[in-house]
Order: structure tokens, then sequence, then C-alpha cells
């Protein structure tokens, strides 16, 4: 703080200077020449065009052909599109059984609330429990814990970008009609999530071990911050800075073929 004040009242000072010796030579020559012109005023710049906040979805064949948003051949429907896309075995062991597709809606609204309810999550629960190191200072999330985590980001990343979107453009109705199910008729999801994208990119990446203290039966960090923080961006920081940057690069190419698939001609990439 100390610097800031000092550079702050150098540059007060500076302007000082330059305001005084601007006034000495202005009134000692404003005798002997004609007051100029006043000069134009430049035009103020254009403002900024907006970022667009509605990223529509092309309809693509497979979509229109795909069972009716809703029914249970919809979900049957999707489970296959799904394990297409990541593999059989990897979605039978990590993903939930039932009602995929509005498990999948319900908690990518609720990742920017304080709370995403397990019950809702479209995977299943991590293996083992919470892992912390104790210190004399004190406990801090353990680097073994972010292992846990593993076979989820791992499933994520390995994932064709291309095929991921194509998939979500197929399965896209559905996502849209579990999402104006959940109470959002006049929503768009492909909106929603892009903006949930941008959310999780901005989560913190902490330097050095995550303090954590323990005032009853579940843990809280310790900085009142990420405390306070989303439980999608409370998740980021829990699956180890690691995890996290690899989450985010594959967030990164979701979110811009996302934003772009109105411009594309069809789905594939």
């Amino acid at each position: 703080m100390k610097d800031i004040t000092k550079l702050g009242i150098a540059a007060m000072g500076a302007m000082a200077i330059v305001a005084a010796f601007y006034l000495y030579t202005d009134r000692s020559s404003r005798m002997e020449k004609p007051p100029a012109p006043p000069m134009a005023a430049a035009p103020a710049p254009a403002p900024a065009a907006p970022a667009p906040t509605h990223y529509p979805v092309p309809e693509s064949p497979e979509a229109k052909a795909a069972p009716g948003p809703g029914t249970p051949e919809a979900e049957a429907y999707a489970r296959g599109q799904i394990e297409d896309t990541f593999g059989a075995q990897a979605v039978r062991r990590l993903l939930r059984p039932d009602k995929l597709i509005n498990a999948i809606v319900a908690t990518v609204d609720n990742l920017t609330r304080e709370k995403a309810a397990v019950r809702l999550w479209p995977v299943q629960p991590a293996n083992g429990h919470f892992i912390v190191s104790k210190g004399p200072d004190g406990m801090a999330i353990s680097a073994e814990n972010s292992r846990r985590y593993t076979p989820y980001v791992s499933l994520l990343t390995r994932a064709d970008t291309g095929a991921l979107v194509d998939t979500y453009v197929r399965l896209y109705p559905m996502l849209q009609h579990a999402y104006e199910e959940l109470g959002y008729p006049q929503g768009y999801f492909n909106d929603r999530l892009i903006a949930v994208i941008d959310h999780l990119l901005a989560a913190p990446e902490p330097d050095g071990p995550v303090r954590v203290v323990q005032p009853h039966v579940l843990y809280q960090f310790e900085d009142p911050d990420l405390e306070a923080a989303s439980a999608g961006q409370k998740l980021m920081i829990r699956i180890g800075v690691d995890n996290e940057k690899q989450v985010k690069r594959k967030l990164r190419e979701l979110r811009r073929q996302l934003a772009q698939l109105a411009a594309s001609p069809s789905t594939s990439r």
C-alpha cells in the first residue's frame, strides 16, 4: 500500500508540475499571440459491441428422427448416444443409470448456485472419502484427493470435442425440453450452458495447498472467498489444480464450438 501511495503522490506531483508549466507559458504568451481557434472535440469512440448472449443450436436430421423428448425411448436413445461417444464401459461405471438427461440439465443449472444436490448429479459419486492432510498449522486438501477425480477428468478430456458437440446437437431437443420442464419455459439451454462454462472458467486456481477447516461434520474452505464460491467453482477447486487446468482446457474447446453452432452448415467438424 505504501508503494501505491508513493506512486499516486508522484503521479499527482507530476501532473501539478505539468499544469503549472502550462499555465506559466500560456500566461506569458497570451499577450503576444492571438488566441488559437478552439479545437473541435474529438468524436467519442463507438461503444464496443456487446458480447452475444444467444447461441442457437441448429436442428440436425438425427435430432429430428430421434424419439420425442420426455419418453422412455428418448432416455434409452440418449444413453446409447452418450455410450457411443464416451465408451459404454466407462459410461456404465461412472454415470447414473436413469434419468440422465434430466440430471445433466439440473446439475448444469445448479453449478452457479450455492449448492448442487448430489442426488441430481449425472455421475456417480467419486470413490473413497475426501482426503485431507493434517499438520501443525491446520488442515489442507491432500494432493492424493485429486486422484479420486481422475476417471471423470479422463472421461471428459479424452473424448473428441467434435464428437461431443455432435452428440450434444443430436440430443439438444431432449436437453431443451428438460430445461423447460425444470422451470424455464422461455429459457434456452445452450445459452445457459455457455454461461455456466464461463462461470467455471473463472474458478480460482489456488497456489499451493488449499487449507480447510472442520467446524462440524463437513469440511469448509478456510479462505472465506473460496467458501463463498458457487458449487461449481468449489468443485473445480476440490479436484485439484492440475485436474482443474485440464478440465478448463476442454471447456474452452467446447465453448468455442458451442458458440459457433449457428454459423455451422452442419454438425460435422
